[in-house]
């Protein structure tokens, strides 16, 4: 049977607990100590890996914990304080007695018993924060405020939602130098800047290549329903006005967005572009009649005057 030995060294005083081979000096070493209390299993198991249980007789990395862990913080009081009653846990729902707090008791769960804020850091410096109001800052530890969430950065602070199986991302970003805000999905993307009340998009002409006009306008436009109604999911039925994105799809299919073919999505602004050709046209049209009407109005004169 193995032994366990207490010793100090004689430099340090270090005591050490040592639980020798069995046999051999390749044979296992572990120390166990069991909770003959409960009879539910080992306090703490230590195996011939270095790898550390507790409340687990098999531990599958360096540390594993059956059940919860808490980490009671210091309360200082002038020196006079010592460890408050509750603290920071982090484990299972039910281990922890959070099973009616949260969906479901199997749950893992990051609970600061205390009420107080949770805040990470790196090099002695906080860099962000989840507040005990449910509040999130990014960037910075300081209070956020009626904010939900609060990133900041030096320059270009960024919220990204990255698909890493297609490499596509949606970004909103914060210019500091244009004090602007853009919102990108992949490319180009939208704008609005500070006091703006409306988006811009990037429509510098040097940033495009233009493969053909748009022509036809006035007669494309007679085809569009401009009409008054309401979705069908809609259980208020608040009325709106529509175009219709199958009508357009039929004039100007780069409008309409068909990544689902059952719900067609139309790009109401790039529509603009087909209005703004058909008004040309419309005013091309009226500028001819004002001319044939001026000539004909001059012949008329001409006739009456003999």
């Amino acid at each position: 049977m193995s032994s366990i030995k207490l010793t100090a060294d004689s430099g340090g005083g270090t005591v050490e607990l040592k639980a020798p081979a069995t046999t051999g000096s390749n044979a296992a070493r572990q120390l166990t100590i069991p909770d003959t209390y409960s009879g539910n299993g080992n306090i703490v198991t230590s195996d011939s890996n270095g790898k550390i249980g507790l409340n687990v007789s098999s531990p599958t990395e360096l540390l594993t914990i059956g059940g919860c862990a808490e980490f009671k913080a210091f309360d200082n009081n002038n020196g006079q304080g010592g460890f408050h009653s509750t603290g920071f846990i982090i484990g299972n729902a039910f281990s922890a007695g959070k099973g009616s707090s949260v969906s479901d008791d199997r749950n893992m769960i990051v609970w600061n018993e205390r009420g107080l804020d949770i805040e990470f850091g790196t090099s002695n410096s906080f860099h962000s924060k989840f507040t005990y109001d449910g509040k999130i800052e990014l960037g910075t530890n300081s209070s956020p405020g009626h904010t939900s969430i609060d990133i900041r950065a030096t320059d270009f602070p960024t919220f990204r939602l990255y698909d890493d199986q297609s490499s596509d991302n949606f970004v909103i970003r914060y210019e500091n130098s244009s004090q602007r805000t853009q919102f990108i999905n992949n490319h180009g993307g939208v704008y609005i800047g500070r006091g703006d009340t409306s988006f811009g998009s990037l429509s510098d002409e040097r940033a495009k290549t233009i493969i053909s006009n748009i022509t036809g306008g006035f007669e494309k436009i007679k085809g569009l329903r401009t009409v008054i109604g309401h979705y069908n999911d809609d259980p208020d039925k608040y009325q709106k006005p529509f175009l219709i994105a199958q009508d357009v799809q039929a004039v100007l299919p780069e409008a309409v967005s068909t990544r689902d073919p059952d719900n067609l999505t139309l790009k109401y602004t790039e529509v603009i572009p087909l209005l703004t050709n058909a008004l040309q046209e419309a005013v091309a049209k009226i500028e001819k009649l004002e001319t044939d009407l001026t000539a004909l109005t001059t012949r008329v004169a001409t006739l009456e005057a003999a």
